[in-house]
């Protein structure tokens, strides 16, 4: 039985293992889809597209967007300390 649970977790770890490649198409696809979700975004706020600040302004918003959801929308309307 013990022997059996190892072998699961040993071929779990390996499975999980990505390449340098594979990582490289995970930060991409991410890329994309930050530009797909905040990209009209920040030209409304009258960024030029493709420009240094617009993508300042992509990786602003995804920042924002993952902490709003990371500590959920009462953390930013808190008033004094947050213990």
């Amino acid at each position: 039985m013990r022997a059996a649970i190892a072998v699961c977790l040993i071929a779990g770890g390996l499975l999980g293992c990505a390449t340098p490649a594979q990582r490289a198409l995970e930060k991409v696809g991410e890329a994309e889809q930050m530009i797909q979700v905040f990209g009209t975004a920040c030209e409304r706020l009258g960024y030029i597209a493709n420009s240094d600040a617009w993508r300042n302004c992509l990786v602003q918003m995804n920042q924002t967007d993952a902490l709003r959801y990371s500590y959920g929308a009462p953390y930013f309307s808190r008033v004094g300390p947050y213990w």
